[in-house]
This record gives C-alpha cells, structure tokens and sequence, in this order.
C-alpha cells in the first residue's frame, strides 16, 4: 500500500509541475509590424539617390513648421542638402522646398511652376509624402529635375 500511496503521490506531483509550466507559445496574439524603414529617396536629373539618414525637426525660429533636412555627404560636394518645411501635423503640398550645391540655394515655393508634391501622412512621429520639382535658373530654364520623390520618414 505504501508503493501505490508513493507512486500517486509522486504522479500527482509530476501531473502538477508540468500544468504550472510557462507555455511561451503566443500563436493566439498578432505580433507588432516590424519598423518602417526610414528613406528618402529621388531621382536627380537622372541619377538616383538614396538617404537613410534624414534630420526631421521642428523648425527652431518657427515651431508650427516641422523641417526636413538632407544632407547628401558626398564627394561631389560635401554642402549638397535638401531642405523643406511643413506645417506640423497637415498633409497636401510639400512647404518651401530648397536645394543647396556649392553653397547657392535654389528654391521651389508651393504656388512656383514644374512641381507636384503631396505629404499624404503627417504626424507627431511620422511622415510620408512623393514629389517632383524642376528647379528652373535665372533665365526660366530647368537646372535641376527632382522626379520619383518618395519618403517614409519616422522621428
């Protein structure tokens, strides 16, 4: 009698151990999306380019404005950037849009000809949006074409 005690007791042990065992398995729960990726990427009067790193800010003389910088950190020209602004949280057309190349600035203001931009999301922590711009010089002629516009940027 003392064996069959021992071994329901020792059996009920078991049964108890293995039932308070952490089951890991979360099949019944979604896991969280990856992270988007953060890019900025278009086409330069046909050669294309690819950014990783963009510095999304709120502008520091006018807080209402959210400012997106990118610096291309190249041997052509180290002082290459792009820049434009957004008022923060609205979506439509891209703000003041500004390419810097040997320290000239050439710009592109909402209602100027040879653009079509569109922020589609704007967020406290995330922007989305495509653009072409034709940068046009002093004289009305096309010096620089942004086509394929696309960015994901997350901040």
């Amino acid at each position: 009698m003392n064996f069959k005690l021992k071994y329901v007791l020792c059996l009920s042990l078991i049964v108890m151990v293995m039932s308070c065992s952490s089951d890991d398995d979360n099949s019944g729960s979604t896991p969280p999306p990856p992270p988007e990726e953060v890019t900025f990427a278009f086409t330069l009067n046909n050669q294309q380019y690819t950014f990783d790193n963009p510095v999304i800010e709120l502008d520091p003389t006018n807080s209402t404005m959210r400012r997106v910088t990118v610096n291309f950190n190249d041997s052509e020209d180290s002082s290459r950037q792009i820049r434009f602004w957004m008022p923060v949280d609205e979506t439509g057309n891209m703000g003041q849009f500004v390419y810097t190349e040997n320290n000239i600035n050439h710009m592109s203001n909402v209602n100027d000809p040879g653009r079509a931009t569109n922020i589609s999301l704007h967020s406290d922590s995330e922007m989305n949006g495509t653009f072409s711009i034709i940068l046009f010089d002093t004289i009305g002629e096309p010096l620089f074409t942004f086509t394929n516009g696309e960015f994901n940027l997350d901040f």
